[in-house]
């Protein structure tokens, strides 16, 4: 990897492009644009979203926001469930909080014909 020739660890650095401060900052400028695209749903109910993104934005997403930490690789078509609440704290600023489902992080079973219907039933 270049970034192992240059001698820059290769957790600091995303996709060889992007410093993971760049990319936090782009992931918290995504979920303000999908907050401000979505309809506005009052609790309890909620607002499904289906993102498909590249492994490295998914486990900086994971490990920053979520707070799971040795993630390792996210496996290609895989599927991991997040939920978040983008909401306006009490000074007035926007905020957000994620949740995760364990079940369903870097899940792969819907991968299996013998398991077509396993992503259904988490």
């Amino acid at each position: 990897m270049i970034a192992d020739k240059n001698g820059i660890n290769e957790s600091d650095v995303v996709d060889n492009a992007e410093t993971l401060d760049d990319l936090t900052k782009r992931q918290k400028e995504f979920v303000k644009f999908v907050a401000n695209h979505v309809p506005k749903i009052e609790p309890p109910d909620h607002c499904r979203v289906f993102v498909v993104s590249h492994g490295a934005f998914i486990r900086n997403f994971l490990s920053v926001f979520c707070g799971l930490e040795n993630i390792g690789k996210i496996i290609n078509c895989s599927a991991t469930k997040i939920w978040v609440d983008y909401f306006e704290d009490d000074n007035g600023n926007n905020k957000f909080e994620c949740s995760i489902d364990s079940r369903v992080v870097n899940f792969v079973d819907h991968l299996s014909n013998e398991t077509s219907d396993t992503w259904t039933n988490i």
